[in-house]
């Protein structure tokens, strides 16, 4: 869920108390939803933004909050700088690549230090800067990105134009699109210009080809409108982020030792991207343990892998075995479970406790 957080009431000043309560009361009830975070002075053209020393200390009051509620957030935009936090027309400076390159180092550092969340950046161009930058903390390599007008113009409305930087159009968009591969991508469009993509086949090609995990619902109703009209809005909503489906499922008892039980499961990821990298692991749970089938679970969009494990049959006490994604990252308290998409298609498989539709409860269950 997106969750814009406007700063204008606190440009020159430290953030007071019972705003940074209201900011914790309102992420602690975001479990299991997420939010999608940008803290901005200026959510208008204008961009009155504030100076670095206040960014800087806005960033330091702004950090317990988020570590204390990192469980419920899931992308962390840039912000703070210029209209609408997106880095561009800053009435302070706060644009010039010294300037951007100190408020990247501030969140960063507040990241490392209890958030991890990930950071998005508005402009491909600033995230190839970051990643050559070696003075720079812990993430700058990793970090994803927002594009706020996505498929709206030739150059998505500013988003691939070279800003000085030598740069080409189409060099901005290589990069974009080798980045999203394993970084978060999303944002939103906007209203649409001259070589606006606004198709039902434009958002399905270019939705894969950036591994895009989510977009604004609310805007553009250009694009949401032909997307609904086009009759593939069901398609887009079902690709987007990834969508991990499990295919084949099989199960068999140990010809030698009737007591030893053979399994196993063929995942595929039919979604546009992966799953956030947060140490996902691949258990079954067999009566209450966890057995731990592979430690660095992915499977890459538009691909499918195949799992095998074996346990005692002894060890079920009557209860069928669950297939689990979860993550047991020191850096979460979790738990994060992913969730596998046969609920959404009418699938159900039969348990002892009788149906049990998977995705509903984030784990699989498996009766053998």
């Amino acid at each position: 869920m997106y969750m814009p957080a406007d700063l204008s009431q606190w440009r020159n000043q430290d953030l007071p108390q019972s705003y940074l309560n209201a900011l914790d009361q309102g992420l602690s009830k975001m479990k299991n939803v997420n939010a999608i975070l940008r803290f901005s002075y200026d959510y208008t053209a204008a961009g009155q933004d504030t100076n670095l020393a206040q960014v800087r200390r806005h960033i330091e009051q702004l950090r317990p909050i988020l570590a204390k509620n990192r469980d419920n957030i899931f992308v962390w935009q840039a912000g703070f700088i210029g209209a609408w936090g997106e880095w561009h027309s800053s009435a302070n400076n706060l644009n010039t690549d010294q300037n951007k390159a100190e408020v990247i180092k501030a969140l960063l550092n507040a990241n490392n230090n209890g958030i991890y969340a990930k950071l998005q950046l508005r402009y491909p161009g600033d995230l190839m800067n970051f990643r050559n930058n070696s003075s720079l903390p812990r993430g700058a390599a990793s970090l994803g990105m927002h594009n706020d007008c996505f498929m709206a113009s030739k150059d998505d409305v500013g988003t691939y134009y070279p800003r000085g930087s030598g740069r080409s159009p189409e060099e901005l968009r290589s990069f974009a699109r080798e980045n999203s591969i394993h970084q978060v991508f999303g944002g939103e469009t906007c209203e649409p210009l001259a070589g606006a993509r606004t198709s039902c086949a434009d958002i399905l090609r270019e939705g894969a080809e950036y591994h895009v995990s989510y977009l604004n619902y609310d805007y553009h109703k250009t694009f949401i409108g032909n997307w609904e009209s086009g009759s593939c809005m069901t398609e887009v909503r079902k690709r987007m982020g990834y969508r991990y489906v499990v295919e084949e499922l099989s199960a068999s008892v140990d010809q030698q030792n009737s007591n030893l039980v053979h399994w196993s499961a063929k995942i595929a990821n039919r979604g546009w991207a992966n799953a956030p990298d947060w140490g996902y692991k691949l258990y079954l749970v067999v009566n209450g343990q966890k057995v731990l089938l592979n430690n660095r679970f992915s499977v890459q969009p538009g691909t499918a892998q195949s799992f095998r494990g074996s346990f005692l049959k002894s060890q079920l006490n009557g209860k069928a075995p669950i297939l689990l994604i979860d993550t047991e990252d020191a850096n979460y308290s979790g738990p994060h479970p992913l969730q596998f998409a046969n609920a959404d298609d009418g699938n159900a498989q039969k348990a002892p406790e009788g149906p049990f539709r998977t995705g509903l409860a984030l784990k699989w269950l498996l009766s053998i």
